[in-house]
C-alpha cells in the first residue's frame, strides 16, 4: 500500500487531503508493504495549511496496543548470577499461568532464599511480585520465551513503602516498527514535445508542447525560454494563468493558446513562431517545499502471519497504527516536542502466496531516492564493497559483538594482530557467530589482550550506493565562459530596462474592501477670504491666472546642526543673529506665532520649533518648523506640510493571499512665483498601540495543557477581561506574553483564555514552567500610532515649476504564509514602475499615510513668493486615468 497522508498537528489526526476529515485506511492483504508519505499541516485561523517544521525523529508501529499472548510459555530468572535450573531460573510457566502458579515457581527456587517467601497478585494483566527482602531492585531476566504472538516479557521494579515491589508484564510485540524515514520529494511539473512546428506541401501545423503537473507535485515553478522566465507559478494553477504568465516568453508578435487536458497543459506557439520547431520550456522548482516523510512498515513477517490466525468472524483482524513524531519547537529551536497519532488498519488474510524475492532490483539511470530537484547521472552511482574495522580486546572478556550495520549476512570476517604487519588468526581459533543482517558474535578461549586484535567485516556482494555531490564551476567544461556571457549580456540588458521591475498585470479579483481617496484642489499660502473657483474634478492646468489670488510667501527650510531656546516677547526686526536659525519654545506654555506672508497665525506648543524670516524692511515673520527624521539637521516649514490620505487596515480584511493595493496621482505646480520648489512624496505605515495600564494585581494560575484550563483560586476575572500573561521562567507553549487574552469559560477557580472576545480557547502544549501570572489590564482603547517615518515605503523627491506635471504613485501590500510564518511584504509604485525591497508592515493590523514633506525653495532666492497648487488624488495622464488612481482596495 502506498499513499500520501496529511499530519495535522492541531487535531492530530491523519487527513487523506489538506482540507479532508480523518483518513480511513483501506483493508491491506496481510504480508503488504506498507509505504507512508507525510506531510505536515496545522490549523491556522481555522483554515488547514501546510507547515514546514523540522522533523528529528519517528518511530511508527503496527500492532495491538498493550495485547496479552495467546499461546506459549516462559521462564524467569532472577539475580545476576549464571543460570541453574531450579536454582535461580524457574520451571517453564504457562502465557496464561494465575498469580499462585508464579508464586509457587519462584518459592521453589532453593539459590535465592532472601527472596522467599515471595507474595505474588494478579491486577489489570500485570503479576504483581513482593519478595521476603524487598529492600532492593531485584534483577528479573525471561531466559526462555516462545509466547506467540512474539510477545515481551517486562519486567520493572517500582519504589513502594520503603521498599520495592516488581511488576511483570507480557505484552504482544508490534507486528512491524521502524524508527527511520526519509525526504521525499515529488516529480516537479514536465514539458514534453507532442507536435513539433514545421510545414509540409504548403500546410503548416504549429509547435505543441506537454506541461503535466504531477498530483503530488506542491510548491511553485517556473518557465524558461532562453534566457526569458516568467513569474512564479502556484498551485493550483489553470489555463488562464499560464497563458498569462508565459506571454512575456513570447516572441515579437509571437502568441501562445493554452488548451487544458486531464492533470496537463497544451501550449502552441503561434503568431510570429507559428510553423518553426521550438526548444522545449525548461521548468524550474522554485522555492519548493521540503520533501514528504517516507515511513515505510513491512508486514511480511512470521508476527503478522500468526496475528491473522485470529480473524474475527468477516475475516479480518483490525491492528492499531501509532505514528510518533519528534519535532523543533517553532520558537525554541532547541526544543523537542513529540505529536502522537493514532489510526487503526484492518488486515485480511492472502489468497496469492508467493515465495519471496529478495533480489533487489536496482533504476540506474536515477538515485535510489529523490530528495532535491537537481538533475544526477549514472557517473553519480557507486559501486563497491562496504567494510566494518574495529580493534578489540580487554584481557577479560572471551567474547565480543560487533553491531557493523551492514543490514547483510553476506560476510567476510578476518580476525588479525593489531600490530603493523599483524597475522591473520585462523578460523579454528575463535568462534563465529551471525547474530543478525547487523550483528555478529566473536569468541575465543582465551580473553585478548587490551586491543590486541582486529576485526575486518567486508560485504560479499557489490551494492550499488549513490554518491550525491556538488562540482566547483572550474570542473563543469565550459560553464565559466557561459557564466561570463551571460554576465555581459545581462549587464546590456540592465541598461536599456526601464526603472522597476518587469512583471505580468496581477489577475483581476474581487475586491474585499475598498477606500475611495479624497479629491484635492488646494492653493497655498492664500488670504483667509478667498475661495477658490471649480471644484476638485478640475485640474491647475483648468485655473485662470488672472483670478488667481495675491501671490504670498513661501517659506524656505532651515539648516542648523542645534537649536537655541525662543526669547520672548518674539522679535520682530529683522536681525542676522535671528534668521537662518531654529528655536525651541522652552517657555512651558503656548506661544502666538502671528500670521504673515499670506498665512494665517499658528500656535507654537511647549518643546515645539520654529524660525524666521524677513517679511519687509522692518518686520519679522515667525512659522513653525519640524524634522523630517530625528537625526538631520534640516528643519522643514510645517505650514506647507499635507497629508494626503490616511487608511486603517485590519487582518479581517488582509487576510491570507490577499494584497492591498493603493493608487493616487498627484497634479502639482508653482504659480507667480520667483523661485522652484521641492516636496517629498511618501508612503508610511505605522503601528497602533494600545495601553496596558493600569493592571490589577497578579492572579498566580497552574496550566492543564490536556484541558487547555487555567487555575487559580478566587480568582474573581469575569468573561470578557482583557489579560496580560507573564511568567519566571517559560508560558506553557502556545502561549505568549506578547498577547492580549480574553477570559472565557470563567469559574470560582478556573478559567480559559481566546485570543478574541467571546472566541475559542487558546490550546497550549504544557504546563510550562515556574511561576505563571495573569494581569487583568485595560479594555481596547487606541493609544497611539507609531509611524515609520524613518524607513516609508516609498519616498520619491518631485521639484515644482510653473508647468503642472501630474506624478504617479502607490503601493502593493501583500499577506502570505511562507514557511508557516504569517509574512506581509511591500511593493512600491513609482511613475508606472514597481520596486521590491520596500519596507512592510510587522502585523496585519497597520495604517497607511500618504504626505507631502519637506517643502523647500530655492537657496539663491531670500525672498521666495509664488502659490503653491496641489490637485488630486485622481488624475488624468492624456486620454487615461492613471490606472487605479484616486483607489485602495483589497484583493
Amino acid at each position: 500500500m502506498q499513499g500520501i497522508l496529511y499530519a495535522n498537528i492541531t487535531a492530530l489526526e491523519l487527513r487523506g487531503a489538506l482540507d479532508g476529515g480523518e483518513y480511513s485506511f483501506p483493508k491491506v492483504v496481510a504480508g503488504s508493504h506498507l509505504s507512508l508519505k507525510l506531510r505536515l499541516s496545522q490549523d491556522l485561523e481555522g483554515e488547514p495549511a501546510d507547515v514546514r517544521r523540522t522533523v528529528h525523529a519517528i518511530k511508527a508501529s503496527l500492532g495491538r496496543a498493550d495485547a496479552r499472548p495467546l499461546g506459549g510459555g516462559f521462564q524467569l530468572k532472577l539475580g545476576d548470577a549464571a543460570e541453574s535450573a531450579g536454582v535461580n531460573v524457574t520451571v517453564p510457566l504457562a502465557y496464561n499461568c494465575t498469580a499462585a502458579q508464579l508464586e509457587s515457581a519462584i518459592n521453589g527456587l532453593s539459590g535465592v532464599p532472601d527472596l522467599r517467601p515471595c507474595k505474588v497478585q494478579f491486577a489489570e494483566g500485570s503479576f504483581e511480585i513482593r519478595f521476603a527482602d524487598d529492600s532492593a531492585p531485584v534483577e528479573i531476566v525471561c531466559v526462555d520465551n516462545d509466547l506467540w504472538p512474539v510477545s515481551f516479557v517486562n519486567a520493572s521494579a517500582v519504589a513502594f513503602d520503603e521498599g520495592f515491589t516488581h511488576e511483570l508484564r507480557l505484552v504482544q510485540s508490534p507486528v512491524a516498527q521502524t524508527v527511520e524515514f526519509g525526504l521525499i520529494v515529488p516529480d516537479p511539473p514536465e514539458v514534453i514535445r507532442l507536435q513539433a512546428g514545421g510545414e509540409n506541401t504548403g500546410v503548416t501545423f504549429n509547435e505543441i508542447q506537454k506541461l503535466t503537473i504531477p498530483v503530488e507535485f506542491r510548491g511553485a515553478f517556473q518557465l524558461s525560454r532562453g534566457f526569458r522566465r516568467t513569474a512564479p507559478i502556484g498551485l493550483p494553477t489553470d489555463g488562464d494563468e499560464v497563458l498569462e504568465k508565459i506571454e512575456a516568453l513570447a516572441d515579437v508578435d509571437g502568441v501562445f493558446s493554452v488548451t487544458e487536458e486531464q492533470g496537463s497543459l497544451l501550449i502552441e506557439f503561434g503568431g510570429s513562431m507559428a510553423g518553426e520547431e521550438q526548444e522545449l520550456l525548461a521548468v524550474t522548482v522554485f522555492d519548493p517545499p521540503p520533501g514528504d516523510l517516507l515511513i515505510n512498515l513491512d508486514t511480511d513477517k512470521a508476527e503478522m502471519y500468526r496475528l491473522m490466525r485470529g480473524v474475527d468472524r468477516n475475516g479480518e483482524v483490525k491492528v492499531p497504527l501509532e505514528i510518533t513524531l519528534t519535532l523543533e519547537d517553532e520558537q525554541f529551536p532547541d526544543v523537542l516536542r513529540s505529536v502522537v497519532f493514532r489510526s487503526e488498519v484492518t488486515f485480511v488474510p492472502r489468497v496469492n502466496a508467493e515465495a519471496q524475492n529478495v533480489t533487489p532490483s536496482l533504476e540506474w539511470n536515477q538515485p535510489p531516492a529523490k530528495r532535491r530537484y537537481i538533475p544526477f547521472s549514472p557517473d553519480q552511482i557507486l559501486i563497491g564493497q562496504r567494510n566494518y574495522r574495529a580493534p578489540f580486546g580487554d584481557g577479560v572478556a572471551t567474547g565480543y559483538t560487533f553491531n557493523h550495520d551492514l543490514d547483510t549476512s553476506e560476510l567476510h570476517v578476518t580476525v588479525r594482530q593489531n600490530v603493523e604487519g599483524g597475522e591473520r588468526i585462523p578460523d579454528d581459533e575463535y568462534t563465529l557467530t551471525y547474530d543478525n543482517d547487523n550483528s555478529v558474535t566473536v569468541s575465543f578461549v582465551a580473553a585478548p589482550a587490551v586491543n590486541a586484535l582486529v576485526v575486518l567485516i567486508t560485504t560479499a556482494d557489490f551494492p550499488a550506493t549513490f554518491q550525491a555531490h556538488n562540482h566547483a564551476i572550474g570542473e563543469v567544461d565550459g560553464l565559466d565562459l557561459i557564466l561570463a556571457e551571460l554576465g555581459s549580456r545581462l549587464t546590456e540588458l540592465e541598461t536599456l530596462v526601464p526603472s522597476g521591475s518587469l512583471t505580468a498585470s496581477p489577475k483581476q479579483e474581487l475586491p474585499v474592501a475598498q477606500w475611495v481617496l479624497p479629491d484635492i484642489l488646494e492653493l497655498f499660502p492664500v488670504p483667509r477670504s478667498y475661495e477658490l473657483p471649480g471644484s476638485a474634478t478640475n485640474g491647475l492646468a483648468d485655473l485662470i491666472k488672472a483670478d488667481l489670488p495675491r501671490i504670498g510667501g513661501l517659506l524656505p527650510a532651515v539648516h542648523d546642526a542645534a537649536s537655541e531656546a525662543l526669547s520672548l516677547p518674539l522679535a520682530t526686526a529683522p536681525s542676522d543673529s535671528l534668521e537662518g536659525k531654529v528655536f525651541q519654545n522652552t517657555s512651558g506654555a503656548v506661544v502666538q506665532l502671528p500670521g504673515g506672508l499670506g498665512r494665517r497665525a499658528v500656535a507654537l506648543r511647549a518643546n515645539e520649533y520654529c524660525a524666521c524670516v524677513s517679511e519687509a524692511p522692518n518686520r519679522l515673520s515667525w512659522y513653525r518648523v519640524a524634522k523630517a527624521v530625528g537625526s538631520e539637521t534640516s528643519w522643514y516649514p510645517t505650514d506647507f506640510d499635507r497629508e494626503l490620505f490616511m487608511l486603517s487596515v485590519n487582518d479581517k480584511q488582509l487576510r491570507y493571499k490577499k494584497t492591498l493595493q493603493v493608487g493616487f496621482a498627484l497634479e502639482l505646480a508653482i504659480f507667480a512665483s520667483n523661485t522652484r520648489a521641492h516636496y517629498v512624496v511618501v508612503i508610511e505605515w505605522g503601528k497602533y498601540a494600545d495601553d496596558l495600564v493600569p493592571e490589577s494585581a497578579a492572579k498566580t494560575f497552574t496550566a492543564n495543557f490536556s484541558t487547555n484550563v487555567l487555575t487559580s483560586v478566587a480568582h474573581g476575572l469575569g468573561n470578557g477581561t482583557p489579560l496580560r500573561l507573564a511568567s519566571s521562567t517559560a508560558l506553557p507553549a502556545g502561549l505568549g506574553a506578547g498577547n492580549r487574552y480574553y477570559v472565557i469559560n470563567a469559574a470560582a477557580d478556573t478559567f480559559q483564555v481566546s485570543l478574541t472576545l467571546g472566541g475559542a480557547a487558546v490550546d497550549f502544549a504544557d504546563a510550562g514552567t515556574g511561576v505563571h501570572q495573569a494581569f487583568a489590564v485595560t479594555g481596547l482603547n487606541l493609544a497611539s500610532i507609531t509611524w515609520q517615518t524613518a524607513a516609508p515605503i516609498l519616498q520619491q523627491r518631485v521639484i515644482l515649476t510653473s508647468v503642472p506635471c501630474t506624478h504617479v504613485f502607490g503601493c502593493r501590500i501583500k499577506r502570505e504564509l511562507l514557511g508557516g510564518v504569517d509574512t506581509l511584504s511591500s511593493v512600491r509604485i513609482l511613475y508606472g514602475g514597481e520596486e521590491g525591497g520596500a519596507s512592510a508592515p510587522d502585523s496585519a493590523n497597520f495604517a497607511l499615510r500618504a504626505r507631502l514633506i519637506r517643502f523647500d525653495t530655492e537657496n539663491s532666492e531670500a525672498d521666495p513668493r509664488g502659490l503653491v497648487g496641489i490637485a488630486g488624488l485622481k488624475r488624468v495622464v492624456g486620454a487615461e486615468e492613471s490606472g487605479g488612481a484616486g483607489t485602495a482596495q483589497i484583493i
